[in-house]
């Protein structure tokens, strides 16, 4: 089964258990796979990330790292490393550098830790390899061009993109946004941006500000939300007793975390695209429009033009502090290997990619304060939505 992500980068799933390859499709959305063999499909010049299941004759594991700072047990066999869960391990490839990056796991593997400490950063980074950028942005289409919602994490992105939608756009991704120049204007003009396969996640507080979609909520999904305000409102005495001498600070941290876990819901982008009536977005949107979004404590937004460079860099940090649980299992390979540690050439090279890409895009930067109504940060962008800035 191959999944193309608009041409920047492409899975394939090589396996012999239906329900991976269910679960691989759903971690996928909104892209659709296609059957065929390994490369089918393939052009030759399109980068890969390859999921496949462990051979039955691999090497047995020869050393364990236990969990460290990042809380991942990993382990070593036949030179490669592995990321191990449950007794199950998935082999951690090195992404920029291996073509195709093959990631071998063994049936039953935890499907989103796979997906979240593997096969989207493996994604990310070959599509990097082969010209690509996946910046760390949501994105909606408005009248026939892409506007990219950046920022550092917890910024107020997709609320941003999604409160965009509201007011007429087309919902294009979440997170993370695939860019790229078509091959015959590789460095000046074309720039496009194309939809990255992550869940989309919706906090219950937004809802009050984003009345289609509230609307539009499957049953589950909003008895869900309801309950989360429940539990919300009755933990509260627990979450605020900060204050009072000996109350373990362990169960108010675990209540606080419990809250926020449950005050979130996870929509796949065809669910979102569905939910505003219009089809998901598979193809490249030209860009028209990057928006920064910086925190700032108790203002109303307020907008204003970007500087490319520094652009560039603020978004190429936040890519590399969002990968981390990867890039930790790349020094953990170097370790296991004795070799010089990884070197951040994957950061330079995607700030210095970003720049060039960004040169010729309006680019503003909102000083919005966090969490707010995000309809504000749309009304201090109307002068650019409207070409009158």
């Amino acid at each position: 089964m191959d999944f193309d992500l608009a041409g920047h980068v492409r899975l394939h799933a090589s396996l012999d258990v239906g329900r991976s390859l269910e679960a691989i499709g759903a971690e996928m959305d909104p892209y659709a796979g296609v059957a065929g063999g390994e490369g089918a499909g393939g052009d030759g010049k399109t980068p890969e990330v390859v999921l496949t299941h462990v051979r039955s004759d691999a090497p047995q594991l020869e050393e364990l790292q236990l969990a460290a700072v990042d809380g991942l047990v990993t382990g070593v066999a036949g030179g490669d490393l592995y990321l191990l869960a449950g007794g199950l391990r998935a082999r951690v490839p090195d992404a920029l550098g291996d073509q195709p990056a093959r990631i071998e796991f063994d049936p039953g593997f935890p499907m989103r830790r796979l997906f979240r400490h593997v096969v989207r950063p493996a994604l990310q980074l070959r599509s990097l390899a082969g010209g690509s950028v996946a910046c760390h942005a949501a994105a909606v289409e408005r009248d026939g061009r892409a506007i990219l919602v950046a920022g550092w994490s917890e910024s107020g992105k997709t609320e941003t993109a999604l409160a965009l939608v509201e007011a007429g756009a087309h919902f294009l991704t979440d997170k993370w946004t695939l860019l790229g120049f078509p091959e015959d204007a590789p460095d000046a003009t074309g720039l496009s941006a194309a939809a990255f396969p992550i869940s989309v996640g919706v906090r219950r507080w937004v809802l009050r500000y984003l009345p289609r979609l509230s609307r539009s909520l499957p049953p589950r999904t909003r008895g869900r939300l309801v309950a989360a305000g429940a539990a919300a409102v009755l933990s509260g005495p627990i979450r605020g007793r900060d204050r009072l001498r000996g109350f373990p600070a362990m169960l108010r941290d675990g209540a606080e975390r419990a809250v926020a876990i449950a005050d979130r819901v996870g929509l796949s982008p065809s669910e979102i695209a569905t939910a505003y009536g219009h089809s998901p977005i598979r193809d490249r949107v030209p860009v028209g429009l990057v928006v920064v979004l910086r925190t700032v404590p108790g203002i109303r937004p307020s907008a204003r033009p970007a500087d490319p460079r520094r652009t560039s860099r603020r978004l190429a940090a936040s890519a590399v502090t969002e990968r981390q649980s990867y890039l930790a299992l790349r020094q953990r390979a170097a370790y296991a290997a004795g070799s010089d540690p990884a070197a951040p050439s994957a950061a330079r090279l995607e700030a210095d990619r970003l720049e060039t890409m960004l040169a010729n895009v309006p680019i503003v930067e909102v000083s919005a304060p966090f969490p707010a109504d995000p309809r504000m940060v749309v009304e201090a962008l109307a002068p650019w939505l409207t070409g009158t800035p």
